[in-house]
């Protein structure tokens, strides 16, 4: 049995029961994890106090009894506070480790506001990003020059999936916000990084939850920033495509806005998709609609989509009208073709009134009203 305790009070802080061919190190990290202090700013010493353990000593005898010592960080130095975020920025695990041992506060930042775990995060360095969580970096430390950023949050912004997987099993509050109220899902989102937000749904995050902000669904964000993958990824995770934001934009009105034709092209599909099998599979081919059912249901969460309105009208107007608003001809033949009202909301007439004739033509063909639109 290995006994450690406090050299002041003799108070026994940590018992090994089983340390037969283990070195102090390996009682160093055991130690950790139960007390809560890094193996780095341990230091033992003999039961007497007049000899320091070496990390590689391999502790022998039946009964072992060591005095811990808590090191304090060193006073903050520039310099040297600048050399260990060089040494997390280039991987350089020799340099890192031998600050890190002085012992150096894993948590200070350099002349540009971050700290060491938040280089780490942004290189995709595992190796030394584990370092300084032994060392006890915090995974909240935030970067005071960019919006409070958390390591985190610049592993969501890099796509570093190594860095991300490392922090989850951690322990890392996967919800954590920005001081702009982002958090790690809306990231993604708004950067197009569909597997850094694959990672964050397994590790059950809400694809559905709204910013305090403003309202937006991960699904707004990504149709804004046109992120086709994005917006089809958190379609399968049922993500109500016509929730509105808080000013009442809807998914669909936002990308016709846009004139990202990839996105509105996934929104009315995904539309078109599951009217498809709730319609044709199940009318005329029932045994073939039950069959589909169920594969869809081994791969998805729910074969019961919420669906998408098309025709959905807010205080903004329909998505064909606002396409028809911005000129996006292109958009506008899409929602057509999928069958969009080309009467409510009048987008001949926003269109007659921009001169847009090639928007105006589309919408003519299409059937719309022109005397009504004119009058």
């Amino acid at each position: 049995m290995c006994s450690i305790v406090s050299p002041m009070s003799g108070e026994v802080l940590f018992v090994l029961e089983d340390f037969r061919g283990k070195n102090a190190k390996d009682v160093k990290n055991a130690a950790a994890a139960e007390l809560g202090i890094s193996a780095l700013r341990q230091r033992f010493l003999s039961q007497d106090g007049a000899r320091v353990i070496e990390d590689d000593e391999v502790l022998s005898g039946e009964m072992v009894t060591l005095q811990l010592v808590k090191l304090e960080y060193l006073p903050p130095n520039a310099e040297e506070d600048g050399k260990m975020a060089s040494a997390a920025r280039d991987n350089d695990l020799v340099a890192l480790n031998e600050l890190l041992r002085c012992p150096r506060d894993p948590n200070v930042t350099d002349d540009t506001g971050r700290t060491a775990s938040h280089h780490a995060a942004e290189h995709g360095h595992v190796e030394a990003m584990q370092l300084l969580l032994s060392a006890g970096a915090r995974m909240d430390a935030r970067d005071m020059s960019m919006g409070c950023w958390a390591p985190l949050h610049v592993a969501c912004h890099h796509g570093q999936l190594a860095i991300l997987r490392l922090l989850i099993e951690a322990g890392v509050d996967i919800n954590m916000a920005t001081s702009d109220g982002e958090t790690p899902v809306d990231i993604a989102a708004r950067d197009g990084q569909e597997k850094i937000l694959r990672i964050l749904i397994e590790a059950d995050v809400d694809p559905q939850r709204a910013s305090p902000r403003d309202g937006f669904l991960p699904l707004h964000v990504a149709a804004v920033h046109n992120h086709p993958e994005v917006v089809c990824l958190l379609l399968w995770e049922r993500v109500d495509a016509d929730t509105p934001t808080r000013d009442g934009w809807t998914a669909l009105q936002l990308a016709a806005r846009n004139g990202n034709m990839a996105v509105v092209r996934k929104l009315v599909g995904f539309r078109l998709y599951w009217w498809f099998q709730q319609h044709v599979f199940s009318i005329f081919f029932p045994m073939l609609g039950c069959f589909f059912s169920r594969i869809a249901g081994f791969f998805f969460r729910s074969t019961n989509h919420p669906g998408l309105d098309i025709d959905k009208a807010t205080q903004h107007g329909t998505a064909l009208f606002l396409a028809a608003a911005e000129g996006h001809a292109k958009v506008v033949r899409l929602l057509i073709h999928c069958k969009a009202d080309v009467e409510k909301g009048g987008p001949l007439r926003v269109a007659m009134l921009n001169r847009d004739d090639e928007v105006a033509a589309l919408l003519r063909e299409a059937g719309a009203d022109v005397a009504a639109a004119e009058g």
